[in-house]
């Protein structure tokens, strides 16, 4: 099951994130917690940004989300590594990228490490 944000306006119109309502960081603490039936939880956001390297330039999807998301969705890395717990409470600028953005951006070059 997924559960999005969508912030709406008393008059039923959608607002801009950041708005009063929605999701909240402890939304899906208290659903861990306090959800017993539910097994995993997981949280992310995506935009469309343009993306830069020192081999090119991009737009392409970008998504922030938890350890938990990879579980949760089955996904399994072809190359490198996930970050860690340590890594993600201190937010640490770590980097997974998918093979339409390594094409895209890194060309035939390794983007590991870049």
């Amino acid at each position: 099951m997924y559960v999005f944000d969508q912030p709406r306006a008393p008059s039923g119109a959608r607002r801009a994130l950041g708005g009063i309502g929605g999701l909240r960081d402890g939304d899906a603490e208290a659903l861990r917690r306090e959800a017993a039936s539910v097994a995993a939880v997981s949280v992310f956001t995506s935009i469309e940004s343009q993306v830069t390297t020192s081999f090119a330039n991009a737009r392409t999807s970008i998504m922030g989300t938890d350890l938990s998301y990879f579980p949760v969705r089955g996904f399994e890395l072809a190359a490198g590594r996930l970050w860690t717990a340590a890594e993600e409470r201190s937010k640490a600028r770590v980097c997974l990228v998918g093979p339409t953005a390594v094409a895209k951006l890194f060309g035939g070059a390794d983007p590991m490490g870049r």
